[in-house]
């Protein structure tokens, strides 16, 4: 007999068996005299956890069934932003996408963060959804008669703090439709349970990464090796549709601790302070870009400092710290883990403790994963030092159950991540980057730098000769471009000509960027260099133009620039 298939909903009930009272979550409740000042963190118990998703799984059955959305369909949700500050209770948004899971529906999670109604328009057809429930911030864009026009679903529009407060806290009255139990969910361990999407567009629009039961299943068998925590508090990383936020949670779960809502992502270091206080938070997650700036603090905080040293884990994610941070931070003894994963598999990798440079170790079953060795031709824009080690590439095998689903596979079957490693002991690999043609931003995001300088080209060619996206763990890309002379009135570039040549790229660019991420737009004039032709730096053998050679150029400059703001 096959055992049963685990879920967040088998550790919740398992949490709740154990510790009903015990705090699943504690939000922030801000003083009603002020706009931002913390009155206290509210406790949110494994019970009341437990039975507001059944009220949202009640509440929720109903409409669908009464749109036409049978269980086993899809439903997509399109969150608020992930940055705002917040308007009430965002653990309203964690039990309206588990009480529709629970319902017996698939969940598609879509961040406001996508930019277009039309770009979510194509993710529900993708995912085959049948109903969309909206943030109210999308109501002004949606209603628009044209754009209403091309939703394929019917609407329903959401505020997470008003809809808790009138629906759920109130109650509702049962639903004697939903499955009775959380094993009648799980018919086929293949079934979906979520559909999320990758961090980064191709063709213009993020991929569809479904998570199955069994993925789930198979990831929380992991978990014990993830990190043991004594009672305590962890704090959350992204909002209810963020890969890292859904795993941290499942691992909450798994402990029977509580997760801790901040009141924004980039939180204070005040605020961290009191979360340590007040709620106990015993491990830090967060995007290194924000947590640097604790790190800045505590330079010249001696109270924060000790409290960072006190925690039991700090995990970071989705990029790396600066060395200059880096080495501050394992110099002063902090709890550092640096995490490597992705929406697609999960979390694959840990530094733990940390060395400079970082030395990561797998964290998953050896089975699942290949560091394949690569020719040197087949690594894009590697320095010549990088050349002369063995590089590896991180592979998710097809043959693993933590292997994500076809889509996303090579024609070999395999996932192949694009991170590149070199084996430094047994089990031991030091990071060296990627080896296509994606970087990661200051947010985690991805882009396809390739893919955009082909738009460039593409829309502009009687502009620019050749061009490339640079802008490695930065806020924002920076497009430089070599521009054809003959545009100019001048034989060196005017100050006169060099703003059309951005305004023009801009305008063109315009229309194909429209369903792309945000931080993967070429938005702003402060975000084009227009160069001489021929002087971006070249590969001897294909002239192919050297991305980091580029970055290392524009370094001091680039600095300058998000320093100040983005003004240049």
């Amino acid at each position: 007999m096959s055992k049963p298939i685990r879920s967040h909903f088998t550790l919740i009930e398992a949490a709740c068996a154990k510790y009903p009272d015990a705090p699943a979550f504690r939000v922030p409740v801000l003083d009603p005299g002020t706009s931002d000042k913390l009155a206290e963190w509210k406790a949110i118990s494994y019970k009341k956890f437990s039975g507001d998703i059944l009220t949202q799984a009640s509440f929720w059955g109903l409409i669908l069934r009464q749109h036409g959305a049978e269980k086993g369909s899809v439903v997509s949700v399109w969150y608020r932003e992930w940055l705002c500050r917040i308007e009430g209770m965002s653990y309203a948004d964690v039990t309206l996408t588990y009480g529709l899971s629970r319902a017996g529906y698939t969940v598609e999670l879509i961040s406001l963060s996508i930019p277009s109604p039309e770009a979510v328009f194509d993710l529900i057809r993708l995912a085959n959804s049948k109903f969309l429930i909206c943030d109210s911030s999308k109501r002004s864009p949606i209603q628009d008669t044209e754009t209403q026009s091309k939703c394929p679903v019917p609407v329903h529009w959401y505020s997470s703090s008003d809809h808790y407060y009138r629906n759920i806290a109130a109650g509702v009255k049962p639903d004697q439709e939903m499955p009775k139990t959380v094993e009648e969910l799980v018919k086929d361990p293949k079934g979906i349970a979520f559909i999320l999407h990758t961090s980064g567009s191709t063709s213009g629009r993020p991929k569809l990464v479904p998570w199955s039961w069994e993925w789930l299943d198979m990831t929380i068998e992991s978990l014990p090796g993830f990190h043991e925590l004594s009672k305590g508090a962890v704090s959350w990383i992204g909002n209810a549709c963020h890969a890292g936020q859904n795993l941290s949670m499942i691992n909450v779960f798994f402990h029977c601790l509580s997760v801790v809502q901040p009141t924004r992502l980039d939180f204070s270091s005040d605020e961290l302070k009191d979360m340590v206080k007040r709620c106990n938070l015993r491990m830090l997650l967060q995007f290194p870009s924000y947590f640097a700036a604790h790190v800045k603090r505590a330079r010249t905080d001696p109270e924060l400092l000790q409290i960072l040293r006190d925690l039991e884990g700090i995990y970071l994610g989705g990029m790396a710290l600066t060395e200059d941070d880096l080495a501050w931070c394992v110099h002063k003894g902090l709890p550092l883990v640096l995490a490597f994963g992705s929406t697609e598999y999960g979390l694959l990798l840990k530094s733990k403790p940390v060395t400079i440079p970082p030395v990561y170790e797998v964290n998953v079953e050896p089975e699942a994963l290949a560091f394949m060795s690569i020719h040197d031709d087949t690594a894009n824009d590697q320095d010549t030092s990088e050349n002369e080690e063995d590089l590896k590439e991180l592979i998710v095998l097809g043959t693993s159950k933590r292997c994500p689903a076809s889509s996303l596979t090579a024609q070999d079957g395999n996932f192949h991540t694009g991170d590149l490693f070199v084996e430094v002991g047994p089990g031991k690999y030091e990071s060296r980057g990627r080896g296509d043609d994606w970087i990661k931003l200051a947010n985690a995001g991805r882009c396809d730098t390739r893919a955009i300088e082909a738009n460039v080209l593409h829309t502009c060619p009687d502009i620019v000769h050749a061009c490339v996206i640079i802008g490695s763990l930065r806020p924002e890309i920076v497009l430089v471009v070599e521009y054809i002379p003959s545009i100019s009135s001048t034989p060196q570039l005017s100050p006169e000509d060099e703003d059309k040549i951005k305004t023009d790229i801009l305008q063109r660019l315009a229309p194909v960027q429209a369903k792309m991420w945000g931080y993967e737009k070429v938005l702003h004039k402060r975000q084009i260099r227009v160069v001489e032709k021929g002087s971006l730096p070249r590969t001897g053998s294909k002239g192919n133009i050297r991305r980091k050679e580029v970055e290392r150029a524009y370094k001091s400059e680039l600095d300058r620039v998000y320093v100040e703001g983005f003004r240049a």
